[in-house]
């Protein structure tokens, strides 16, 4: 089958290699391009070791399955969740699913032609939709917005949004969506100008008043000095969510008066649970124009080079490669 293959550090290649074979085998249509692929592609990560496939924001066709044994039949058109929550684990019971140790994955990435995986993980893993639109490769992404703003302040509503990437703007949507008032602050100027063509608030990091309080401050970009920064702008009690990743070994700085005389509250927010990507599908099916506004750009998979590197330009928002 043909695939985009990551091969290391700047490295990705259009070209064949062996197609799956599992219990289920699914024909991919589109899959998203997120930040951690960029980053991989960029940097390298640990968890993906060159040559292997990225990808995993999906939306498929389902190709091969025993519809005796399932409630899913060929020809179903399904969202993909790339990895799902045992369910049974102290953590699952605790009410953080999505730090779940015992996760099941998806044994490819989604840039190629076909995926496979056994009956169980399809039952729980995949989710059937009306029609194969891009739109529904948001799913995932919106999906880990769902669980940061779950661990919020939910009963106020003022957000200050630092990050205008795709991530960022996912939040704004979900905030204008649940009627609670943000801001975007973006340092990248067609980001800015993208934003506000589409009616969000974004300002440049120049224009942050320095004494203007939020409920929730969300860091959507992984600079760790910006949490020492951004403190001021956080109400007596307030939260600030690191919700990008940062390197193993980052150390945050903020004094230690805030924490204790003012209360702020420092959380992390990672991934998401099976809940958050039923949730994230549901929005999508109420919201579907308004978050089809956050792709940017379409490449088909043999486009795989120029869809990383207009995502690295920092001039496109959601990239979409279709298979």
């Amino acid at each position: 089958m043909k695939a985009l293959v990551y091969e290391g550090i700047g490295k990705i290649s259009y070209k064949d290699i062996e197609g799956p074979d599992n219990e289920v085998v699914l024909k991919v249509i589109s899959s998203g391009l997120c930040g951690t692929d960029l980053k991989t592609y960029l940097k390298g990560h640990p968890m993906f070791t060159p040559p292997t496939v990225l990808g995993h924001e999906c939306i498929a066709e389902i190709v091969k399955i025993d519809e005796k044994n399932s409630k899913f039949k060929k020809g179903d058109k399904v969202v993909v969740a790339p990895y799902i929550e045992c369910g049974v684990c102290d953590k699952c019971l605790n009410g953080n699913p999505e730090l779940c140790e015992r996760k099941s994955y998806l044994s490819t990435g989604c840039f190629c032609e076909f995926i496979s995986m056994d009956n169980f993980h399809a039952s729980r893993a995949l989710i059937k939709i009306d029609e194969l639109d891009d739109v529904y490769t948001l799913t995932e992404p919106l999906a880990c917005v769902i669980n940061g703003i779950e661990k919020l302040n939910g009963k106020y509503s003022k957000n200050l949004i630092v990050g205008g990437g795709p991530m960022g703007m996912l939040f704004y949507l979900m905030f204008k969506i649940l009627g609670k008032e943000a801001l975007i602050v973006e340092s990248t100027e067609w980001r800015r100008e993208f934003l506000k063509e589409k009616d969000i608030k974004t300002i440049s990091p120049d224009e942050k008043d320095t004494g203007e309080k939020y409920d929730n401050v969300i860091l959507a970009v992984n600079k760790p000095e910006l949490v020492n920064q951004y403190k001021e702008n956080i109400k007596d009690g307030g939260i600030m969510l690191l919700f990008a990743g940062y390197p193993a070994g980052t150390l945050l700085e903020i004094s230690a008066y805030d924490v204790h005389y003012r209360e702020i509250i420092i959380k992390g927010s990672f991934g998401f649970a099976k809940k958050h990507f039923v949730s994230g599908l549901n929005f999508i099916n109420k919201n579907k124009e308004c978050f089809r506004n956050t792709i940017t750009d379409t490449y088909k998979i043999e486009e795989g080079k120029q869809a990383f590197d207009i995502f690295k330009s920092g001039k496109s928002m959601k990239v979409v490669i279709r298979i």
